[in-house]
């Protein structure tokens, strides 16, 4: 399978597709701003893409990824998704770290500034491009990710 080859090319330290191709697993401690923590997510679910694994092989690999603090939340956090009975999967995993990295009042704040959005000073294309990172927290948005809403 594809992810065994990343993971092994990973802990040799080479990287597998290169440093171009932006696939190459970024590490993940906790330790930074929210949104840092939905950007790895997508840079994992990029990664996903490109390679053949089922939704618990995905798990495995993106936390294999954690180091320090989120190394150790996330073995407090697996027992209590296998205790909960809850699948392993990506997308329960998704729903699990987000609730850890993404508090409620960030999420809030962000809502917030997606409703009070105005073009103003900003060019058409900045204007966008802020509207659709903020367009994630509305909870009017029908494409926002349920995970943060």
């Amino acid at each position: 399978m594809l992810i065994n080859n990343i993971l092994y090319h990973h802990s040799l330290g080479i990287q597998p597709f290169g440093s171009t191709t932006g696939t190459t697993p970024l590490e993940f401690n906790g330790d930074g701003e929210p949104q840092e923590e939905k950007w790895w997510i997508r840079h994992m679910e990029k990664i996903f893409r490109m390679a053949d694994c089922n939704e618990e092989e995905k798990v495995i690999f993106a936390t294999n990824q954690f180091r320090g603090a989120a190394e150790d939340w996330w073995e407090t956090a697996k027992c209590r998704m296998v205790t909960s009975g809850k699948e392993m999967n990506w997308e329960n995993f998704k729903q699990v770290m987000l609730e850890k990295y993404l508090s409620v009042s960030y999420k809030v704040r962000k809502e917030q500034e997606f409703l009070q959005l105005k073009q103003g000073s900003m060019s058409m294309t900045e204007f966008t491009k802020k509207f659709e990172e903020l367009s994630h927290y509305s909870a009017h948005n029908e494409y926002a990710d349920e995970s943060i809403n």
